[in-house]
């Protein structure tokens, strides 16, 4: 409700003067312009506007709210917002109208969007990026740390300056978003409805903690995250099963290095050996139900690799066996898919207390 009278607002409609009431002032109130605009039902009020108001965010904002379906008018708004300031080299508050242009343009209907406009959105974004970056590298600070502080009271910048963070973060090319989650999680209710959040946060903090507590204020921050998390979702069990059966490659070929380094000792072939080592570690170290469904192994290989072996397993073999459930815990546990083979074929295998297999009752029993 309007602070103003319906009857001064009629009088000043009108025209009329009133007694001990300077209009001319009063177009430099905010509430008042803005009672003006609704009680008229004319927008074009807002060109009587004092600079007080025009220069002011808050009506830029009323405008875009209220009329953003008459595009020219907004853009006449924010194009007499930033000649104001522009004179008086503001520089934050014309950063602060850019942004809320772009997010004006982006918001626009596809129907209404067209190549002028489509253009002014693309130099828009491009513009205000190349600004914030220029921003961070002035404040030499590549983290969030100095933002708040530098920019407090411009909010519009400092959640601009969080989300270049969070793109840069969260790069789709450098640092694909769907790869991390793989990698960090162990099930795909991590990124659940009911999760995603959580989840979101808890990786932005092992980046950058300042930012962390900054979002976590403004979780809205969080939505076009949220909306490409909701996607790695739908899709996480073909993308999982995929990633497994890479892995498996990554296990085979190693195993074929490892039987270049004695193949003249043994008669079982690459993928004999890399089948009976999936099967052993499933039995022996795989406690990712996850992972235990989806990794799968030839049950001829298996059996061919225990005819090989025979019922006493020689040192050689064991060490084989050995070597290939660590390239397999490397790979499947550590995540570490190009494991380094030297180390683990200098170690003393064969020398060292190891484990023997029983074939027949597939279980362990110490040496």
């Amino acid at each position: 409700m309007s602070k103003y009278s319906k009857s001064l607002i009629d009088r000043y409609l009108l025209g009329e003067e009133v007694q001990d009431v300077n209009f001319d002032e009063l177009e430099n109130d905010l509430d008042f312009i803005i009672a003006a605009i609704e009680q008229s039902d004319d927008k074009k009020m807002a060109f009587h506007a004092g600079e007080n108001v025009k220069k002011d965010i808050n009506f830029v904002k009323y405008i875009m709210n209220e009329y953003g379906e008459d595009v020219e008018f907004v853009e006449q708004i924010v194009s007499d917002y930033k000649t104001i300031h522009e004179e008086q080299e503001d520089f934050c508050d014309i950063f602060e109208a850019e942004i809320l242009l772009e997010k004006f343009y982006s918001n626009i209907g596809k129907d209404r969007l067209d190549k002028k406009r489509s253009d002014r959105l693309v130099k828009c974004r491009m513009t205000n990026h190349a600004k914030a970056i220029k921003l961070f590298i002035h404040l030499e600070e590549v983290k969030f740390i100095n933002v708040e502080h530098v920019f407090v009271g411009y909010e519009g910048i400092i959640n601009y300056m969080a989300k270049v963070q969070l793109e840069d973060y969260f790069d789709k090319e450098l640092y694909p978003l769907e790869e991390t989650l793989h990698e960090r999680l162990s099930s795909k209710e991590n990124i659940s409805p009911r999760k995603v959040v959580k989840t979101l946060l808890s990786i932005i903090e092992s980046y950058d903690d300042v930012l962390y507590w900054y979002v976590a204020r403004h979780i809205e921050l969080l939505d076009d995250l949220k909306e490409r998390v909701s996607d790695y979702y739908k899709r996480w069990d073909a993308v999982f099963k995929n990633n497994v059966e890479k892995n498996e490659g990554f296990l085979r070929e190693k195993i074929g290095e490892l039987l270049d380094s004695n193949y003249e000792l043994v008669s079982y072939e690459t993928d004999h050996l890399t089948n009976y080592i999936i099967k052993l570690f499933k039995e022996k170290y795989c406690n990712d139900q996850e992972l235990k469904n989806v990794l799968t192994y030839d049950s001829e290989d298996v059996e061919t690799m225990k005819y090989y072996l025979g019922d006493n397993i020689s040192l050689i073999d064991q060490r084989n066996i050995n070597i290939g459930l660590e390239i397999a815990k490397k790979i499947f546990i550590e995540g570490d898919v190009y494991p380094d083979l030297a180390p683990l074929l200098n170690d003393d295998n064969d020398k060292k207390e190891g484990t023997i297999i029983d074939i027949n009752k597939a279980r362990t029993t110490k040496k």
